[in-house]
């Protein structure tokens, strides 16, 4: 059993744990080292506990988690959404603006424009019949798709 010097005095790994150890921002459990018995044997390992600080919480290592993915979080890259710590990746699906043309995130420093209440990169807001991109162009709309001169017939 390992023992904590704090505040002058000596506590063995379980007090330690109970007053002064601080707790996960996730499970709420201690962060602390353990003492674990190795099978077989009279020999204590002492294990020490990885833990992150992110948003003035401390965090186990494996609490760390993206809470849409689960995936784990890097403490350098990640975003707050609704309270919860999310991954780059889940960030750019629930909160980037996607196009309506390819269905892919705008992202910062795309070309895009708003036509037909819609978000389209340039290069998407296209005719539905030639594929002749319409950014600047007259164009005719039938539903969410976008028709050049020629083909507005078509849509008609």
């Amino acid at each position: 059993m390992g023992f904590v010097e704090e505040e002058g005095q000596l506590y063995c790994s379980t007090h330690y744990k109970e007053f002064f150890a601080p707790l996960c921002g996730k499970c709420n459990e201690p962060i602390a080292e353990t003492s674990r018995k190795l099978h077989g044997s009279n020999v204590h390992v002492t294990v020490k506990a990885e833990s992150i600080i992110a948003n003035d919480l401390q965090f186990h290592k494996h609490c760390f988690l993206c809470a849409k993915c689960s995936c784990q979080l890097d403490p350098n890259g990640y975003h707050l959404w609704e309270g919860a710590q999310i991954c780059d990746t889940c960030f750019s699906k629930t909160m980037s603006t996607k196009c309506i043309g390819c269905d892919f995130p705008i992202e910062p420093g795309d070309r895009w424009l708003e036509a037909l209440n819609c978000a389209w990169h340039t290069e998407c807001f296209c005719c539905a019949v030639c594929q002749v991109e319409l950014e600047g162009a007259a164009f005719y709309a039938k539903g969410k798709k976008p028709y050049c001169k020629i083909h507005a017939k078509q849509a008609a």
